[in-house]
């Protein structure tokens, strides 16, 4: 089932949800190659926390919201940057998008294949996409006060496999990011947290409560069957006269 754009943005505006945007977005800049003036940038589910920095930085940015999600106008107070689409449809051009962000998407998503078909339909060669999702060994996956406690999580390896099976290359192994649990402790400051974030990423690092991969779009250019010359020396079996 879902979890309602409604309850995303609340989750986010909360001191929890504050301190996961911005952890993750700084797994996103450590790990992530910089945007362009030149790219399009689209997120596919609920990317509002984690591409908010890229507005007036590239040539587009825009935000497709499932219509399980819903959706709203955003920025506000500004020109609407988000779009309804329909569940496991990307409504864009082909070879459009230069990055594209799928979060609180892939773990409700019934048609996985047809989704990450679509990204790679939509991505220009050399493009890029990130995947974020619930880690199925953290803690998060388990909290339903969150909305990682939501859908369907994943291990790293599973996401790997995923995005491969499609014809996307990882461009390195998994990354994990939430190592410090899901609620705010009144002795545990937002800086005591980062720490454990810091010392999780490094002693931990499968057991952070969100998964994160990185993909590529490569296309391989096929070559025409050429004949070897081969068949050209082989003769039919010639027949003897009778002595």
């Amino acid at each position: 089932m879902w979890v309602d754009a409604s309850h995303l943005y609340h989750f986010y505006n909360s001191r929890l949800g504050k301190l996961v945007k911005r952890s993750v977005s700084l797994c996103l800049k450590e790990f992530s190659s910089p945007v362009m003036p030149q790219d399009t940038v689209v997120s596919y589910g609920y990317g509002f926390p984690y591409l908010e920095q890229t507005l007036g930085k590239t040539n587009r940015t825009l935000f497709l919201m499932p219509s399980s999600l819903g959706a709203f106008s955003w920025p506000l107070g500004q020109k609407n940057l988000t779009c309804l689409c329909e569940r496991d449809s990307i409504p864009l051009p082909t070879r459009s998008v230069h990055k594209l962000l799928i979060t609180h998407a892939l773990e409700f998503t019934r048609d996985i294949e047809g989704l990450l078909q679509e990204a790679w339909r939509v991505l220009v060669e050399g493009g890029e996409l990130i995947i974020i999702a619930p880690n199925r060994r953290g803690i998060w996956a388990r909290s339903v006060d969150t909305p990682f406690g939501c859908g369907h999580p994943y291990s790293g390896n599973q996401l790997f496999s995923l995005v491969e099976a499609q014809g996307l290359i990882p461009i390195e192994n998994p990354t994990y990011c939430l190592f410090y649990p899901p609620f705010l402790s009144p002795l545990k400051s937002p800086k005591t947290l980062l720490r454990l974030e810091k010392t999780g990423r490094k002693w931990c690092k499968k057991l952070g409560g969100l998964v994160y991969i990185r993909a590529e779009k490569r296309v391989v250019a096929t070559t025409s069957s050429q004949s070897s010359g081969l068949k050209a020396r082989i003769f039919q079996t010639p027949s003897f006269a009778n002595e």
